[in-house]
């Protein structure tokens, strides 16, 4: 089973490195285009049966748009998928987001134990591949959880619209590959 996570599309505070974490900022004009050229580029290369979501505009809106694409009509909202915790650090610009120190932050190990939950919620579910839409803080947790710390967070910085793909197989996850952007699906 595979099993493909798209990072949502670009909005205004990521453009500045403005920490959102779990404030509902909307997609940007940029990242509505990425969630469409994201669309355009894999219809036809991949085939997942449905698609679960952040609650968060960001992730809905980039997942009803790249769902439009690949003929996916079946949306589930999961409240896991929503972007990490980052305290008193939410709504602060900072010059390297990947790098900030957020007091009161969400640990990683919690982080990536709301998605991992999501993940085995629906292969338990339903058989055949299906799409994630989330945030990159959430998804590097999961990354970090599956690699056994070799990707995710600390090491890997998701692109807005980027896909990572996922093998589930015998009951383990693996990492296929990461950060794919839409040029290069």
């Amino acid at each position: 089973m595979k099993i493909y996570v798209f990072r949502h599309g670009e909005t205004d505070w990521n453009a500045i490195h403005r920490i959102q974490g779990r404030e509902d900022i909307p997609l940007n004009e940029n990242g509505i285009a990425q969630a469409h050229e994201t669309g355009r580029n894999i219809k036809g290369k991949i085939a997942p049966a449905y698609m679960v979501v952040s609650p968060l505009q960001r992730a809905k809106v980039t997942g009803e748009i790249i769902a439009g694409y690949i003929g996916i009509d079946r949306i589930y909202v999961e409240d896991d998928l929503t972007e990490c915790d980052y305290g008193e650090m939410s709504g602060v610009i900072v010059e390297d987001i990947y790098d900030a120190v957020c007091p009161g932050e969400e640990p990683r190990e919690l982080a990536g134990a709301r998605f991992m939950r999501v993940l085995d919620k629906y292969t338990a579910l339903y058989d055949g591949d299906f799409a994630v839409v989330s945030h990159g803080g959430t998804i590097n947790a999961a990354l970090y959880c599956i690699s056994e710390g070799s990707a995710g967070t600390g090491i890997t910085k998701l692109k807005n619209a980027a896909v990572t793909e996922l093998e589930f197989k015998n009951g383990n996850y693996r990492v296929v590959r990461t950060n794919v952007t839409a040029e290069e699906f």
